[in-house]
């Protein structure tokens, strides 16, 4: 082989020039190379359940970098949280942020997207592309029993009782269906039962009064509820989950608007729903107490809210759904279908009943009430045999008016008689 010293000049120039050409090419900018001045070398992301979310960035750049900005949302959640990171300015950075979750409550179950925003000393900015994950409570192997329409999750338990959870919830949803009037829902409900109330406590969001039988988080159809799959816990599941899926339902019908629901009315439905399946013998009595001793909950009040006390709640909820079952059988299903509806288009807790029943709250409460006072023993009694009664008195009546007619047609009737 010939050293190049050696090659004809010709051939010497051509390599002078590759090498030339090699060269400049080292010493053209990134950017002129198609290639981006700020170079994303890592973007990650790790959560530790019910305590924090962090997002890491390690950046490096032609010029020093001048700002970076982390972007993210959750899937239930159309507004987009904005943070602007501090970091030493310079070539490469490293940053972290921290979501934590004592300060905002992110709903488990939920997808996360982020992206970064970075900007150098030149102006130049890049924009990350979206990365998602899903908000999941990895710290138990869930396993599922479905129908198509609920997904059950559990992770201890028994797989038969967590398919009696579905048909429970199944069962719920159907009964709810003949006053909400909504035929198919969006995506499926997604119950997860966590095996004790201390494993459901870090999906709670702070604040959150320890010992709720159930968290339904509308927006996303999830159902979170401290029993476990186990033969012991079946009877709360049967009384709870046709209660919560109510709610679904209902969320599912007014969507955006379903804060404009008064209390008293989706509380009622969900109740009333519950009662169809496991029904509250103490109900009825707690009830006419509270009428004859003039402690009944005025409608109005529970509008916005419930009371906070347990005794006062229960009242309250038992009030809700005996209104519930008394529309109901006063004016019809339709009628709750069209409160729900009037609800939904904004219509005020007054105006909703106004514009449905065509009679004022005040006059819906004293009629409930009426229906509700307790009676003596004779009008219980004529209430729910006075048809029989009477049956039975113009039988009585036409057997002796035909006796006493046989008598006096026969002979000698007059002298007998």
């Amino acid at each position: 082989m010939k050293r190049l010293c050696e090659m004809k000049p010709d051939l010497r120039l051509r390599w002078v020039l590759i090498l030339a050409v090699v060269a400049c090419g080292l010493w053209i900018p990134s950017s002129a190379r198609g290639e981006s001045p700020i170079q994303v070398q890592d973007s990650t992301h790790s959560f530790a359940f019910g305590q924090h979310v962090r997002f890491h960035l390690t950046v490096a750049s032609t010029a020093p970098i001048q700002s970076i900005v982390l972007a993210y949302r959750t899937s239930d959640n159309r507004e987009t949280t904005i943070e602007t990171l501090d970091f030493d300015r310079g070539l490469s950075v490293n940053v972290d942020y921290v979501h934590d979750m004592a300060q905002r409550y992110i709903r488990p179950f939920v997808d996360v997207t982020y992206w970064w925003t970075i900007t150098n000393d030149t102006g130049e900015v890049l924009t990350t592309e979206p990365q998602a994950f899903p908000y999941t409570d990895n710290r138990f192997d869930w396993q599922v029993a479905t129908d198509g329409i609920v997904n059950v999750y559990w992770y201890r338990g028994d797989a038969q009782v967590a398919q009696q959870a579905v048909d429970a919830a199944v069962a719920g949803l159907d009964r709810a269906r003949l006053d909400i009037d909504v035929h198919s829902l969006r995506k499926p409900v997604d119950i997860y039962l966590y095996a004790d109330p201390d494993a459901l406590r870090p999906a709670l969001p702070a604040g959150l009064p320890f010992g709720a039988e159930a968290l339904t988080l509308y927006e996303t159809n999830v159902i979170l509820i401290p029993f476990g799959p186990e033969a012991g816990n079946l009877p709360h599941l049967a009384r709870i989950l046709p209660h919560e899926v109510t709610h679904v339902l209902l969320h599912e019908a007014t969507q955006s608007d379903f804060d404009h629901i008064p209390r008293w009315l989706s509380e009622g439905l969900a109740t009333s729903v519950e009662y169809a399946f496991t029904p509250d013998p103490d109900t009825r009595t707690l009830l006419q107490e509270a009428s004859q001793t003039g402690q009944t909950i005025e409608l109005d009040t529970l509008c916005a809210a419930f009371p906070p006390d347990p005794a006062s709640a229960r009242l309250a909820y038992a009030e809700s759904a005996s209104m519930i079952d008394d529309i109901r059988n006063i004016h019809g299903r339709q009628a709750l279908r069209d409160l729900v509806a009037a609800y939904a288009d904004g219509a005020t807790c007054e105006g909703g009943v106004q514009r449905v029943l065509g009679i004022s709250l005040d006059q819906l409460e004293a009629s409930w009430l009426d229906r509700l006072a307790p009676q003596g023993r004779w009008a219980v009694f004529w209430k729910e045999g006075g048809p029989w009664m009477v049956i039975l008195i113009m039988f009585v009546s036409l057997f002796c008016l035909s006796a006493r007619t046989f008598y006096q047609s026969a002979p000698g009737a007059e002298e007998s008689w």
